[in-house]
């Protein structure tokens, strides 16, 4: 297994057998999306996307849930989805 990084810890990323996985790592908030995952999906399927070597790309989450959605809290704290204010 091939570990990639993300640059950040709320997504973990690897590939193996031809199959890329994105993890969402936040389960103490239902892997809810913080703009600091967002911004890292954004970086890690392009490269994923380009890689011959992978096949396929599953996205899951860590703990008991895929994904509650947006983070709210994190979105309000940051001013708004956009961070720029309200």
């Amino acid at each position: 297994m091939t570990t990639i990084e993300t640059g950040t810890d709320h997504l973990l990323a690897s590939v193996e057998g031809g199959v890329g996985t994105l993890t969402l790592n936040r389960p103490e908030r239902r892997n809810a999306l913080s703009q600091e995952m967002l911004e890292a999906l954004g970086r890690a399927i392009p490269l994923l996307d380009q890689d011959p070597e992978v096949g396929c790309l599953v996205i899951t989450g860590s703990g008991g849930a895929f994904c509650s959605g947006g983070d709210v809290l994190d979105f309000h704290d940051r001013g708004g989805e956009g961070g720029g204010g309200g």
